[in-house]
């Protein structure tokens, strides 16, 4: 019992590791930024992050390939998954976005992080949040921390944990709801797929929906009313379910590993 907990501290301390790199050159690139060029102004946070998850990606994107290759794990990429992948982001970001329109959960915290992630321009929001900052911190959150805890855990287990550091990692009860839900999505992803492409289609599309409809609902001046968290809600509820027959004649073809 001892080496088991002994064991599973371990791999928690594995999986736990890479966020800490990718915090640690997060907190490098702003601190430079800050000495050399000046303050960190709003409109700058958001491709510092990029940078930051860039320059991270880099020795982490490494470890994970040379981890994957250790345990000689190949990545099932199909024409299925991508759609899936794709058609779900969209969906859960409605689905849940939707719900959170509906939740007395705005507190300001959301709102402060909420106005510094749409100060750039529209096309860099996009390339930071549809590209390079899903790639980051799902070499963090799947690949390296999800895929080193299923080693000793359950899927359920390693799911649920992963999904919590997700969104506790986001650092408020609104966006933390929402990445933890999002988070147990794209454990079910990576544990059928073995694939991190797939996670980051996922996260990428789920973001740039986010941005698409931000810009459309605040920009068009447009109020969130019950109406329209209930249709976000119907449209990407179907598409979630859509998916989640797909997930279910994988799963029932091949299982989940033990």
């Amino acid at each position: 019992m001892a080496e088991r907990i002994r064991r599973m501290m371990f791999v928690l301390w594995q999986a736990g590791f890479p966020l800490l790199i990718y915090l640690a050159v997060g907190e490098m690139v702003f601190g430079i930024w800050s000495i050399f060029p000046g303050q960190v102004r709003q409109e700058q946070y958001l491709p510092l992050t990029a940078v930051a998850g860039a320059a991270a990606s880099v020795p982490l994107g490494i470890e994970y390939k040379r981890w994957k290759s250790r345990l000689k794990e190949k990545s099932r990429i199909s024409r299925g998954f991508v759609i899936s992948a794709v058609v779900s982001g969209i969906g859960s970001c409605l689905f849940f976005n939707g719900m959170m329109m509906l939740l007395p959960l705005q507190e300001e915290g959301y709102r402060k992080v909420s106005q510094v992630l749409y100060q750039p321009s529209f096309w860099v929001q996009l390339l930071c949040m549809g590209v390079v900052i899903p790639i980051g911190e799902e070499l963090v959150f799947r690949g390296l921390g999800y895929g080193r805890m299923r080693r000793e855990l359950s899927f359920l287990a390693a799911a649920v944990v992963s999904s919590v550091w997700f969104g506790l990692y986001h650092g408020n009860l609104a966006q933390g709801i929402y990445a933890a839900l999002l988070g147990i999505f794209l454990a079910v992803l990576y544990e059928i797929s073995k694939s991190l492409t797939v996670c980051c289609l996922f996260h990428g599309t789920a973001n740039v929906t986010a941005v698409v409809m931000t810009r459309l609902l605040v920009n068009g001046q447009s109020a969130q009313t019950a109406g329209q968290a209930g249709a976000m809600m119907a449209a990407g509820g179907f598409m979630l379910v859509a998916l989640f027959m797909v997930l279910c004649m994988k799963i029932r073809r091949e299982g989940i590993r033990k």
